[in-house]
């Protein structure tokens, strides 16, 4: 498994599938659900909500819009906006999203940081790092974590090197 760090807006990374935490409406209204919303077309939140509600720990796949990846995978994080993330909840969403990447045959996802907005970076990124190095990985070869500051990117250099991913 190859693992690699990019600073950036994931919007505008072409992968085979973007991982997306959103809650389990699947509402794509705010953050960065809502920013994958505004640049990929509305087409992806109308996809995704014919899925909802969609439990902690599943994760679900649409089209990817006018994006560049082809995919997008939405993982809830929490069942309703604005409610609190737990380390559990970080770990349940990284499982889905890899185990639905591994279902659908992806080779290479895109993943920020998991819930990066409601707990530490550090909390985020060791708890993503932790799922990658637990995972039994098949067709799945290719992971970019995406952080869109510096302290996440640090965050995320932190864990790749304590969990040897």
């Amino acid at each position: 498994m190859d693992v690699n760090l990019i600073k950036g807006d994931i919007t505008t990374i072409k992968a085979d599938a973007l991982v997306i935490p959103t809650n389990s409406h699947l509402t794509m209204g705010s953050g960065l659900a809502g920013d994958v919303r505004r640049e990929g077309g509305e087409e992806i939140r109308l996809d995704a909500q014919r899925y909802a509600p969609v439990p902690i720990g599943k994760a679900v796949i649409t089209k990817g819009g006018r994006l560049s990846s082809s995919y997008i995978i939405h993982v809830p994080i929490m069942e309703r906006p604005g409610q609190k993330v737990t380390e559990q909840n970080i770990k349940l969403a990284m499982r889905a999203a890899l185990a639905c990447a591994e279902w659908n045959k992806l080779k290479e996802i895109a993943i920020p940081g998991l819930a990066s907005g409601g707990v530490s970076y550090v909390m985020a990124a060791d708890s993503m790092a932790e799922a990658i190095k637990q995972f039994h990985f098949t067709t799945l070869n290719h992971i970019i974590l995406v952080a869109f500051n510096d302290d996440l990117y640090y965050a995320f250099q932190q864990a790749k090197q304590t969990y040897l991913i």
